[in-house]
């Protein structure tokens, strides 16, 4: 469990008078059982940022707790110390509080503009650059996705996020009201067991490029070059093997993660769509997935 705006309270200071103007900074990291372990813990930025490596059922991984400040002119040079703190060649949860959108969807208001800024460009760039997915894209409850909501109820936005590591698979996530605060409570099962495995397997796609225009260009351009080429081949199963070798080249080059899963493969479908909206799809290029 990941909690924000918390503070320890001693023993003799049991009675505590809570005024919204006098509300406090800090992340908190609860942990059941002793399934999980705990390496060691480190406060990157007090009262905003802690990284906490931990370990369960052979699995390691690093968990960064994120409390981003609401104030934009702060926001962005947090995001960025976020961005240096990021460890490589690591499995990584990101999670809490980021005070920022990350897709216009996520915010519905009565007033006019859609709450993108700087910090939710640098939000996508480093769930990009971390091959992250957010698992609490499509999470169901009496708010929808939204996970929080003003006090006069005019705006409902989505910036409390779970990312978690290309390969977890994670259940329906939940967002659930709660009393004694305006953001609701996420809840999400994930199964931590999948490590990225090298060698033969098949190829999963990491969703989030769906949103990079750069990526979807390339891809269009890389396969609209390549069709020109086709009738050089004596046969089609000469052409569709090599054809799905360009493919996978080409989106590997993009960022594409390989893993040993027969059952990942159906994401490319869902990539080739979102390639296609604004035609038909292509029969060869959905034959290339299958």
């Amino acid at each position: 469990m990941i909690l924000r705006e918390t503070f320890h309270v001693k023993k003799e200071n049991l009675i505590y008078i809570w005024k919204w103007d006098n509300k406090v900074a800090g992340v908190t990291i609860l942990l059941k059982g002793d399934t999980v372990h705990p390496l060691q813990h480190k406060e990157i930025v007090v009262d905003r940022l802690l990284q906490a490596p931990l370990e369960t059922q052979g699995t390691a991984f690093e968990l960064l707790a994120v409390y981003a400040p609401a104030n934009r002119e702060a926001r962005g040079p947090f995001l960025e110390r976020v961005a240096i703190t990021m460890p490589t060649g690591y499995l990584v949860m990101l999670t809490e509080d980021f005070n920022c959108v990350i897709n216009k969807k996520d915010r519905v208001s009565r007033g006019s503009g859609t709450g993108m800024d700087r910090s939710s460009r640098q939000l996508k760039q480093l769930v990009r650059d971390h091959s992250l997915v957010d698992t609490t894209e499509g999470a169901q409850g009496p708010r929808e996705h939204f996970t929080q909501v003003d006090p006069a109820g005019s705006t409902k936005s989505r910036i409390d996020y779970v990312f978690l590591p290309t390969g977890w698979n994670s259940e329906k996530a939940c967002c659930t009201p709660v009393c004694f605060s305006d953001h609701s409570l996420l809840t999400l099962r994930a199964d931590l067991g999948r490590q990225l495995e090298k060698g033969r397997g098949v190829w999963k796609l990491n969703t989030n490029l769906l949103e990079d225009e750069r990526t979807r260009h390339s891809y269009r351009e890389h396969y609209t070059g390549w069709r020109t080429l086709q009738n050089l081949y004596q046969n089609q199963t000469e052409r569709l093997k090599k054809s799905q070798e360009e493919v996978m080249t080409c989106l590997k080059d993009g960022g594409l993660e390989h893993w040993l899963k027969d059952s990942m493969l159906a994401t490319a479908d869902a990539f080739y769509q979102e390639l296609y909206t604004e035609k038909p799809v292509d029969p060869e290029a959905m034959q290339l997935c299958l």
